[in-house]
């Protein structure tokens, strides 16, 4: 309910007075009585008010109601205005959060797509080392850019978060200056003992690291992209060459040289590392190391896979790797190769072996530089040849003969003796006679035609032949 109008407290004064003037004329109350009805019912007045209308009072009590109404006009006023002032204010800082909460949402947005783009990880951002173990304090070497954190209590209650400086010392409030350059986590403890028990009496400390710092490595060699890249202590060869695109297709993964400051070098079979993991393959680096990926030099040790699989081509192997070993280092076993059947040719000599037959060696058989191995897929089929009015491809099924695969064909009427049917073994080339002949997969089946078939074969055959030699003669008649 709002207070009274301007217009009202005039009008007001306007009837006090002429009320006044005729009480001075010697009037009846009756204008004074109408003035206040006219009052409470033509304007509305604050509610302290209300419990006085149609009451009948005299002059002294209307010229009270009429000085309170005119003392609550500012009073109301300066509240209504405090009232909407203060509203004003508050849908006024409620739209600037709302701004503000959306340009933070906007800025976010951008810089998460920006992170997406340009293939940045969002854990780095927040210095947050990912570790695939605990840190092992008698193995970490401390150096400039890691950061310590000492807490002290007891007689001396204090915490520092300590970075290492680039001179390899930390500097200690109370306590002095520690060279730990070179020094393991483990080592730092020891050191820090000495120099506060020095320092202060019945005080406890603990030393942990708390950042990890980054250093610059290097790759070059057979790689994708070359160059300078940051690591940190945990990082093995394995990850800056991922980060470096990977291997090319000539690189030699068996001999991957990491090139220490020391002037030292460590050769590392990081093809081991893929293939058993092998964390003695794949250490951890240091700052300043160079990894270098050479690449396959023939006159070292290597043999040649020839495969439909994707581990065809030249590989690098080490003295006295055996078979099995080479197959699942460079995983190049698979369940579509035909383990039956794999071939090792070696001074033009085939070796022909079943690598799952047992007590037969060839899993230990020893590699030699040079060897050729040939993998084959396995072979769901059976190819039918010769008098058959279907040749071609069929489904293999195990332990059937070839005359069923014969019969499956539809052998023609020129078609000679079932015990002449031929399987040629996928395997070894070798040939088998008989109807009863178990079909492998991938063999030959050839059916073979009759006597009277097989003389008009060799009839065609020579008919070939001396009507080439006919043609050759009179072409060198007509030269002449």
């Amino acid at each position: 309910m709002s207070g009274a109008s301007p217009p009202a407290v005039i009008f007001a004064c306007e009837c006090f007075v002429k009320s006044r003037i005729m009480r001075q004329q010697s009037t009846k109350v009756k204008p004074m009585i109408r003035l206040q009805h006219t009052l409470l019912r033509r304007h509305e007045f604050p509610p302290v008010l209300v419990p006085l209308r149609r009451r009948r009072f005299g002059r002294a009590r209307l010229i009270t109601l009429i000085l309170v109404a005119i003392l609550q006009l500012p009073m109301r006023a300066a509240f209504g205005q405090s009232e909407e002032a203060v509203s004003s204010r508050a849908r006024q800082s409620e739209d600037e959060q709302i701004l503000k909460d959306r340009l933070r949402s906007i800025q976010y947005r951008d810089r998460l797509s920006d992170d997406i783009r340009q293939g940045k990880n969002l854990v780095s951002a927040y210095d947050q080392p990912l570790l695939s173990q605990p840190v092992d304090a008698q193995a970490y070497v401390l150096g400039p850019g890691d950061a310590l954190h000492l807490a002290l209590w007891g007689d001396l209650e204090a915490g520092y978060t300590i970075p290492v400086l680039p001179e390899g010392t930390i500097s200690i409030p109370t306590i002095g200056v520690i060279e730990i350059a070179g020094k393991t986590l483990a080592e730092a403890r020891d050191r820090l003992k000495t120099a506060v028990a020095s320092s202060y009496r019945n005080v406890t400390f603990t030393l942990d690291l708390v950042q990890l710092r980054r250093f610059r490595v290097y790759v070059t060699g057979q790689v994708a992209k070359p160059g300078t890249y940051f690591a940190q202590e945990q990082d093995r060869v394995s990850d800056i060459i991922e980060l470096a695109g990977g291997p090319v297709e000539w690189a030699d993964m068996r001999r991957v040289e990491v090139r220490h400051a020391d002037q030292s070098t460590a050769v590392l079979d990081l093809q081991r590392f893929y293939a058993t993991g092998s964390f003695a393959d794949n250490l951890p680096l240091q700052s300043g190391d160079m990894i270098c990926v050479v690449p396959i030099d023939p006159s070292h040790d290597y043999v040649i896979v020839e495969s439909d699989l994707e581990s065809n081509g030249v590989h690098p192997i080490r003295p006295g790797e055996t078979l099995l070993s080479f197959l699942q280092t460079n995983r190049a076993l698979s369940r579509r190769a035909d383990l039956r059947n794999i071939r090792i040719v070696r001074e033009n000599r085939l070796l022909s072996h079943d690598l799952l037959a047992s007590g037969n060696g060839i899993a230990g058989i020893e590699l030699k530089s040079g060897d050729r191995i040939s993998l084959v897929l396995i072979q769901d089929e059976v190819f039918v040849e010769g008098y058959v009015l279907r040749p071609g491809p069929q489904a293999y099924f195990p332990n059937v003969k070839a005359i069923e695969y014969a019969n499956n064909a539809g052998r023609t009427s020129e078609s000679g003796s079932a015990d002449k049917i031929k399987v040629i073994r996928a395997s070894t080339g070798m040939e088998e006679r008989g109807k009863d002949v178990i079909v492998e997969r991938g063999d030959r089946v050839v059916v073979a035609g009759t006597s009277k078939e097989n003389l008009k074969d060799i009839f065609q055959i020579f008919s070939s032949a001396a009507s080439l030699i006919v043609s050759f003669a009179v072409i060198q008649s007509l030269n002449k």
